[in-house]
């Protein structure tokens, strides 16, 4: 099971950063969108034991999205957020065709 969830993580990897960094990103992404892809990809990497990295990321969504976090509807600006509750607020902020996780998009395990 270790291997399977490692093989996952790897693939997850190697797909945001296709997105990422070579050039996927067209006219019909966001800034929210990106944010939302350089947050998982964070995320990723962390469950990868790659902190660093993945502070890195984290840190560019979460700047990103303060320019629009305001206008989300469960946004409170004291509250402590966990990556699921972070993941939840991208989800909100995204088009439909860009990844949603979370919610009825979720398949119960993965968010």
């Amino acid at each position: 099971m270790l291997l399977i969830n490692e093989l996952t993580q790897l693939s997850q990897r190697s797909l945001l950063r296709e997105i990422l960094e070579n050039s996927c990103i067209n006219l019909q992404w966001r800034e929210e969108d990106v944010a939302r892809t350089k947050f998982r990809l964070g995320v990723v990497l962390r469950a990868m034991s790659r902190p660093e990295e993945a502070a890195g990321w984290r840190t560019q969504a979460l700047n990103a999205r303060k320019a629009w976090e305001e206008q989300l509807p469960e946004f409170n600006r004291s509250a402590e957020y966990t990556d699921e509750d972070d993941m939840k607020l991208f989800d909100d902020g995204v088009v439909l065709h860009h990844g949603r996780t979370t919610g009825i998009w979720s398949d119960g395990t993965h968010w």
